[in-house]
């Protein structure tokens, strides 16, 4: 419940206590009781002593919540189709916390102003005085996601739809120079997201077949360099099993969320069954990702 009142005129009671107008008096009361308002028209003289104290100020500033940020730690480089990993330290100034329900949400705004909106399980009105409150958590990065360089920005907006666009609306932490008073964002920083990184072949095997031309550097164009294998003659006909391998080096294997397979050639003959495994580490088994006629024309699969 919000807690607002005034000052009394101290010479209409019958035995003032001095300290009870004092400074030292008035944050503790007002902090212990978690002020939001104070009617500055009454007591003026009161309000002078508060002045004359130097605390009139601090007073302005701790009535309501006064929201700090300590600390924000953040993955400042993402590949799409991750995990953005996040952590936020606020400390709460003020006398009490926010009584109205408040939203609250990161934003990923891209250099072009496209804006990415994602929630956030917190409740504003659990920010309690005088305590720090951690929000840490993962946002999935959709595979789609467009790359470039992104502001990351927090937003503590009204949730009524009207009053939600509106930035006189939204929190405005009191840190220096993070607030933008045209949307009611709090800028944290700077981030980057990449475009997936594309691994090439780093070895090759052929289990059936014979090596003819090419090198791993043909692997990485479609031009005229390719990488040519003679079939075998066997049973049933002619044959080529050959096998690549890369090693993904960008991330952690554990943290790999995604893999596109892209595969491209063509053959010497026409109606050519094909099949196209991925070996799988955890059964020790090739699964199959492709099977089709191929032929003469260049073919490119992805399989994803």
């Amino acid at each position: 419940m919000p807690m607002s009142g005034e000052t009394c005129d101290y010479n209409s009671l019958s035995d003032p206590d001095p300290a009870r107008l004092s400074c030292a008096t008035a944050l503790n009361e007002l902090a212990r009781f978690h002020w939001s308002f104070l009617n500055l028209d009454w007591y003026k003289p009161l309000l002078r002593k508060w002045v004359d104290g130097s605390c009139y100020a601090e007073i302005e500033q701790r009535l309501g919540y006064r929201l700090i940020l300590l600390q924000s730690v953040f993955d400042n480089q993402i590949i799409p189709g991750n995990k953005f990993r996040f952590s936020l330290q606020l400390k709460n100034e003020g006398f009490s916390a926010p009584f109205n329900p408040r939203a609250a949400e990161l934003i990923l705004r891209h250099t072009n102003g496209s804006l990415h909106t994602f929630k956030l399980s917190t409740d504003p009105r659990l920010w309690l005085p005088g305590k720090i409150h951690t929000i840490a958590g993962e946002i999935s990065i959709p595979a789609d996601f467009r790359a470039g360089d992104y502001e990351l920005l927090l937003n503590l907006p009204d949730p009524e739809p009207k009053l939600y666009p509106r930035p006189e609306y939204a929190i405005q932490l009191a840190n220096a120079n993070i607030w933008e008073a045209a949307t009611g964002y709090n800028r944290l920083n700077h981030i980057s997201i990449s475009e997936p990184p594309i691994y090439y072949a780093d070895s090759v095997g052929i289990t059936v077949g014979k090596y003819d031309t090419g090198s791993l550097a043909s692997f990485k164009d479609i031009d005229a360099d390719t990488y040519d294998i003679k079939a075998l003659n066997v049973s049933g006909g002619k044959a080529t099993d050959w096998y690549a391998t890369t090693s993904i080096t960008a991330l952690p294997p554990d943290k790999v969320s995604e893999l596109n397979l892209i595969y491209g050639g063509q053959y010497s003959k026409k109606s050519v069954k094909q099949k196209i495994y991925l070996y799988n580490y955890n059964s020790a088994n090739w699964d199959l990702m492709d099977t089709r006629s191929v032929g003469r024309a260049y073919s490119k699969i992805i399989n994803n």
